[in-house]
């Protein structure tokens, strides 16, 4: 008797994991590539001097062989260091969706002249306010100095990584910075960027040989290097690899029936793990004959708080042609596209019925309007995207008030304006009823079944 039991809870774990009460698919990862918004680097061995036009990224030190003034009897030498070189990059966190979860970020910085003899790098989080333009082995901006000459105080080590001489032009070196990311992210700590400074180590009169001259730093390609000399591929990036935050609509019936001139209203639901604000778009996608009729849509006032409510009317004109309309709603994440956000979106199908016309009447004046489209912005320069245009009419509510259709008239199929629309896949779907009925029912059935196989052993 326990075995079957046992087969039974199998059998029914088995059928969960198929059903459409399981079946949402998961967020997307996404991929974002973002370029410094500030980066140069300072020198103690010209504090004042402004670095921020400078081709390269320098971090390291020089070292000098040279006869020990403190010895007399014989020749003997010995090794200064001057330096070292810092150097500060920051880039523009907020390019991240809130609410991402954050999987991997790592710096990456591309070799422009690599160190005669290996060095190593260290990685800190800057707990100081720089400015590019005018920061200094002193000062970090114009008016306020750094607690500590060239950005050493409250150190907040992240990571470290070691150079070898042996780097050709073009190599990438990385750091891995995704806890630095986090914490910015969740507020633990202010983004104001990150320092790399040099850990040259101990440095004998051997290692020079025939020299009396060692370059023990690093040269990386600044932005404005990589710019200047035309290899973009060069520029410093921090790439972030992360979970896509969702949006996602639900509705409360996704069919209405209309007589001309009679309305509905519908209420629609945000939710989703995107804690940024929140619109509503909409468009109708289908129309009896390939004609858009005058559908009047007004959606009532809310939050775009994440998690709002928002009521929809629906009015189906007095000359409105007969047939199914559908019109699609989707959620508008304000500058973050469907590429980074993962974006659920609803149908609403509307039917309007009534006796056809069988006299010739006078056709209202038609009327063509376009509202705003639902453009995403990406930030990502490798992101592919493609562009449709669309006769439909389109509208997205971004306010507090009312938006409104046109109302009265037809549309021939041929528009008198088109409108891009930048699109991406998105898989992430609400539950909808149907599924969750089918899922129950093959629950029932299957417990059924199990209970009179159970009978039948007794």
């Amino acid at each position: 008797m326990r075995s079957s039991y046992v087969i039974l809870a199998f059998l029914l774990a088995f059928l969960f994991l198929l059903s459409p009460l399981y079946a949402l698919s998961s967020p997307e990862d996404a991929k974002l590539y973002l370029k410094p918004t500030s980066d140069t680097y300072i020198s103690n061995e010209c504090r004042d001097c402004k670095m921020f036009n400078e081709s390269e990224l320098r971090v390291g030190m020089e070292a000098i062989k040279e006869v020990n003034p403190n010895v007399f009897s014989h020749l003997e030498y010995i090794v200064k260091l001057t330096g070292p070189y810092n150097s500060l990059i920051k880039f523009n966190l907020s390019e991240i969706p809130p609410g991402a979860e954050i999987k991997l970020a790592r710096l990456w910085l591309y070799v422009k002249e690599p160190p005669e003899g290996g060095l190593k790098l260290l990685l800190y989080v800057l707990r100081e306010k720089f400015n590019d333009t005018e920061t200094t082995w002193i000062y970090r901006t114009s008016r306020a100095r750094w607690k500590t000459p060239g950005g050493y105080a409250e150190p907040d080590y992240l990571t470290k990584i070691r150079v070898d001489e042996t780097l050709s032009e073009g190599r990438s070196v990385g750091f891995l910075v995704t806890d630095y990311v986090k914490r910015v992210l969740s507020g633990q700590i202010e983004d104001y960027g990150l320092i790399i400074r040099p850990d040259v180590g101990k440095v004998e009169v051997s290692d020079f040989g025939s020299s009396s001259h060692m370059n023990l730093y690093v040269d990386f390609y600044s932005s404005e290097g990589a710019a200047r000399e035309h290899k973009s591929k060069y520029v410093p990036t921090l790439y972030v690899e992360f979970v896509k935050p969702t949006a996602i609509l639900n509705m409360s019936k996704d069919k209405v029936t209309l007589e001309r001139g009679g309305s509905a209203e519908v209420t629609l639901m945000e939710s989703g793990t995107f804690l940024g604000s929140v619109g509503l778009g909409y468009r109708v996608v289908e129309a009896p004959g390939l004609k858009v009729g005058p559908l009047k849509i007004t959606i009532s006032n809310y939050t775009k708080e994440p998690g709002f409510s928002a009521n929809v009317k629906v009015e189906a004109g007095k000359y409105a042609p007969l047939g199914k309309y559908v019109i699609e709603f989707y959620p508008d994440t304000f500058g973050y596209g469907s590429d980074v956000v993962e974006w659920g979106r609803v149908n609403l199908t509307v039917t309007v019925s009534g006796e056809k016309e069988t006299e010739t009447t006078s056709t209202p004046e038609s009327q063509t309007e376009t509202g705003t489209s639902p453009t995403q912005t990406s930030e990502i320069g490798t992101t592919a995207q493609s562009t449709i245009e669309t006769s439909t009419i389109e509208f997205t509510e971004t306010g507090t008030g009312s938006t409104s259709g046109p109302q009265g008239g037809s549309f021939t199929p041929q528009p008198t304006s088109k409108t891009a629309i930048t699109v991406t896949k998105t898989t992430t779907k609400p539950r909808s009823p149907s599924s969750l009925t089918v899922a129950l029912g093959i629950i029932v059935v299957v417990l059924l079944l199990a209970t009179f196989l159970l009978i039948r052993r007794r």
